[in-house]
């Protein structure tokens, strides 16, 4: 190789490196900028402990547990190449990947959930004060089983039937339900619940996609920090006391059926949709998002919408003191599933007078305009004042 020919080549490796060394820069950045982000708007939002710490570990419950190894694997760094952008990106990643992932479960029925052609398996019992762990269950059907102080924790659920469940009732003396029994961080996928009575359940962190709930009754159950994509409603369904906290990632339920199918009390709770919440986001899934999040807005209203028709046809008044105001989370989300110039007029209407639903937001709103205005004023006469004595001194 000639000297010519060699430096070119060496030149030529040079900027190849370079071009990759500034991608996985700008891949840290973009990781930093939204671990801070999440640091300053949504940590202080979250529990101070996870619903499945009092099961983890805990002598009182058999340990079923697979998967249990937090690490982040050569696909949580996706097209980062250098070690030194690995390192700088590690404390951002783990926000994006708090639980073990879910590809190295355990398969419980050895099944693959769409293309098997086995009957499902079936279960008929789980022995109480059980914790689960690291487990995806592909087409099982769950029938007519008591969940007795038993936990789910990241675990899959595809393509399964639950089929008359109920779940053991724990009196409390205490206002707060206090949950002996639920799931945590577990994604459901194609599943159907269907004539299940379930009593202080926890559904916390996780994804309910595809799902379907026949002809449920909840009590004292809690959706937390939950995903729904493409929930269905449909049957006689009952929620007493029964709250969707913080639904983050997407909040798209379909209520099928009249509205005298559906029966709520006021002591059930529809929190706001938390925007910055990425607890369910892979890195893949929050930059496709992004992209699409317009549709995802749109469909989050169309909910709020739903259940405001609910709750006005069980004639529960709205306070907001106990749930959120439907009226102004349906305007929020429209304003934001709109795209480019034509969203400035509602980001305004937003923020001056919050749709009509926020008085206090518009007085200090009121408050800050008159404030820039008189200062403004008060600018305008130092400088009239200044440019005065100048003339008549030179």
């Amino acid at each position: 190789m000639s000297k010519r020919k060699y430096i070119n080549a060496l030149a030529k490796h040079f900027c190849s490196s370079l071009h990759i060394a500034s991608h996985d820069l700008k891949k840290c950045i973009w990781l930093w900028v939204i671990y801070i982000k999440h640091i300053i708007i949504q940590k202080k939002y979250e529990p101070k402990e996870s619903f499945f710490k009092s099961f983890k570990d805990n002598n009182q419950y058999t340990q079923i547990c697979c998967n249990t190894e937090l690490k982040l694997t050569d696909n949580s760094y996706e097209l980062i190449f250098f070690e030194w952008a690995k390192k700088i990106s590690r404390q951002p990643l783990l926000f994006f990947q708090r639980f073990p992932d879910k590809e190295y479960n355990y398969n419980f029925s050895g099944q693959e959930a769409f293309l098997s052609k086995l009957p499902k398996l079936e279960v008929t019992s789980i022995k109480p004060s059980t914790f689960f762990e690291g487990i995806t269950f592909d087409n099982v059907i769950f029938e007519s089983i008591c969940l007795e102080k038993i936990c789910f924790h990241n675990c899959i659920f595809r393509n399964c039937d639950f089929s008359n469940i109920i779940s053991c009732k724990t009196p409390s003396l205490f206002i707060v339900p206090d949950f002996k029994q639920g799931f945590s961080a577990c994604d459901f996928y194609n599943c159907n619940f269907k004539k299940c009575i379930l009593d202080n359940i926890f559904f916390s962190i996780g994804s309910l996609s595809h799902t379907i709930f026949d002809s449920i009754t909840l009590c004292k159950c809690v959706f937390h920090r939950m995903n729904f994509n493409h929930v269905v409603f449909l049957g006689k369904t009952i929620m007493n006391q029964t709250s969707i906290l913080s639904p983050s990632h997407n909040f798209n339920i379909i209520f099928r059926g009249s509205m005298e199918d559906f029966h709520v009390d006021s002591r059930c709770k529809i929190a706001a949709f938390c925007y910055h919440d990425i607890v369910n986001f892979t890195i893949r899934q929050y930059r496709t998002h992004r992209l699409f999040k317009s549709s995802t807005y749109g469909e989050i209203a169309d909910t709020y919408y739903a259940i405001e028709q609910i709750w006005t046809s069980n004639h529960i008044r709205e306070d907001d003191n106990h749930i959120a105001n439907f009226y102004y989370q349906r305007k929020k989300a429209e304003t934001r599933s709109k795209k480019g110039i034509s969203a400035f007029p509602y980001y305004l209407l937003e923020a001056i007078i919050g749709y009509g639903e926020k008085p206090f937001k518009a007085f200090i709103m009121h408050n800050l305009f008159n404030t820039i205005i008189q200062l403004y004023l008060y600018v305008y006469w130092i400088y009239t004042q200044l440019l005065y004595l100048f003339n008549q001194l030179f």
